[in-house]
């Protein structure tokens, strides 16, 4: 093998050098030492003084990704149209999920201490051996660029989206009530941004288990009063960490109390000649356990019956609200999927269901994903997913 190469001799001088090499030898050809080497001078070449070149690294974000695991997803799946039938009684283990972040300019309005074994988060002091606890929103760069460009059949001048005027909910059954668009714009933002801060604080959002060791398949946080998993009881901490839940904001509550007016309302049209309180009950929340479903989050058919006795003897009200993804919601007086009837619960939705149907089964077969609408991801920089609040007084 032979071949040239430049040799530097000083700054402006290069001089050219042969190189051979007996393929006799199976050593590597850079090992100088090797006798099989010759080199002899050739010519020498005057050139300008040489500078290392310039690289420039290029960073080209092609898609937005979602990591799953020990590796990246793309989140470019089509609207669910058909939901499975699958045995939703039975908890499956949820796949841990986070949205890659990439860190943004704009400071967020919570305090980090970065050189302490405590990070204050909304007011509160984390300890940094707890788990960090779940965000519902996520403020990099890519979602802002994703959420504010101008979307497909979408022009520019019409990027600021009209506010759908509330519609009169209907009635379910005897004693549940489902209010259609009921939260208006500007408060799912506020319920957002407050949810996101309490959820970043001590008492947050966290992915909860089953004593079996299973996980539900949801990240969950909550206000008031602590609801256990493992034993199905209430109590002022949390078992595991030992964090006091948040209070129920004041305007939470006021919220909860419009929509069971509006929900007699209607009871009071259906039911001409009743009771209203004994249809559907009113109620002062002190607990609220709010859980964030990712697109393949989903629970079970089950009964709310961990409240006080007499609490559920008067069947006092559960208020639920829906903000983001659109959920597929069962209902039914038994736990059996084939039998339930179910109804799409959208951004904005309240239902409510107390009296004789304080105890129905219920739970989420699917979440829709991409469904929420495209201004309130931008003003809230929600991701992509449903957050449920469920109101009930203890």
């Amino acid at each position: 093998m032979s071949g040239s190469f430049p040799v530097v001799l000083s700054k402006r001088k290069v001089r050219n050098y042969s190189l051979s090499w007996s393929p006799s030898s199976n050593k590597h050809p850079q090992l100088m030492s090797n006798s099989n080497f010759s080199i002899s001078p050739s010519t020498t070449t005057t050139t300008a003084a040489f500078k290392p070149r310039n690289f420039k690294r290029t960073r080209v974000d092609l898609e937005l990704t979602k990591y799953s695991g020990d590796h990246f997803e793309n989140t470019k799946s089509p609207l669910t149209k058909k939901v499975s039938e699958t045995n939703l009684s039975t908890p499956h283990d949820e796949s841990p999920q986070c949205w890659r972040k990439k860190p943004d300019s704009v400071s967020t309005p919570y305090n980090r201490n970065n050189h302490s074994n405590y990070a204050a988060v909304g007011g509160q002091k984390l300890d940094s051996s707890v788990k960090k606890p779940y965000d519902i929103c996520f403020h990099g760069r890519r979602n802002h660029a994703l959420i504010a460009a101008t979307l497909p059949g979408e022009s520019k001048g019409s990027r600021i989206e009209i506010q759908e005027e509330w519609t009169k909910g209907s009635v379910l059954r005897p004693g549940m009530v489902l209010l259609k668009n009921f939260i208006c714009h500007d408060e799912q933002v506020e319920i957002v941004k407050v949810c996101r801060e309490l959820g970043l604080g001590l008492g947050g959002f966290y992915q909860p288990g089953y004593a079996n060791g299973a996980k539900l398949r949801l990240k969950m946080m909550c206000l008031g009063m602590d609801w256990d998993p493992q034993t199905y009881k209430y109590g002022n901490k949390r078992v595991f960490d030992g964090s006091t839940p948040p209070s129920i904001p004041n305007h939470f509550s006021k919220l909860v109390t419009r929509a069971i007016q509006e929900a007699q309302s209607l009871t009071k049209e259906e039911y001409r000649e009743c009771n209203v309180e004994d249809v559907l009950p009113s109620m002062t929340p002190d607990i609220c356990i709010a859980n964030f479903y990712t697109n393949n989050g989903k629970l079970g058919l089950h009964q709310d019956r961990d409240e006080s006795r007499e609490s559920l003897q008067k069947g006092l009200s559960v208020v639920s609200f829906s903000i983001g993804d659109s959920a597929n919601f069962l209902y039914g007086d038994e736990r059996n999927v084939k039998e339930a009837k179910s109804v799409i619960l959208e951004s904005g939705d309240v239902l409510i269901f107390g009296g004789e149907s304080r105890h129905v089964f219920h739970g989420v077969s699917s979440v829709l994903p991409n469904s929420a609408p495209k201004q309130l991801l931008r003003d809230s920089y929600l991701s992509p997913g449903r957050l449920n609040l469920t109101f009930r007084q203890y």
